[in-house]
């Protein structure tokens, strides 16, 4: 019963990369934001080194691209997250448990509300009854 929901997962996850990766540039109205993450952290269930990251948020298909300075593209889902009606400025929200940063919100200019990073079961479990931090980093973009 695992084995077929770990494949049925799987599954779903090569189909949204390749949708991501077949997507045309034109469909992503913001230009790509480009971001220096002095620190390592995940995204999704993808450790990522400190590095320069290009960010693009698909808001039409819910999609998060980054590419890893290493020039791997990684996609996720994302969820709205924010007040319509008071947007924040363009900018990359880490969630900090202990030592480890989890990639939790992306808020791109001109967008009305930014773009939640689920946390997986695994960030969840760690983060339950633990202190957790905010930590912001400014996008600038390119």
């Amino acid at each position: 019963m695992k084995i077929k929901r770990l494949i049925s997962t799987f599954s779903a996850l090569a189909a949204i990369l390749c949708l991501a990766a077949a997507m045309p540039a034109s469909a992503n109205p913001m230009a790509a934001i480009h971001v220096t993450v002095p620190f390592a952290f995940e995204a999704g269930e993808r450790a990522m080194p400190a590095g320069e990251y290009e960010v693009e948020h698909r808001s039409a298909n819910a999609t998060l691209v980054i590419t890893a300075p290493s020039g791997e593209r990684h996609a996720l889902l994302t969820f709205p997250t924010g007040d319509p009606a008071n947007p924040k400025g363009p900018r990359l929200v880490f969630e900090k448990v202990g030592g480890t940063y989890r990639l939790a919100e992306v808020w791109v200019t001109g967008a009305a509300t930014g773009a939640g990073v689920p946390a997986t079961k695994a960030q969840m479990l760690v983060a339950k009854g633990a202190k957790r931090e905010r930590v912001e980093i400014a996008l600038v973009s390119k």
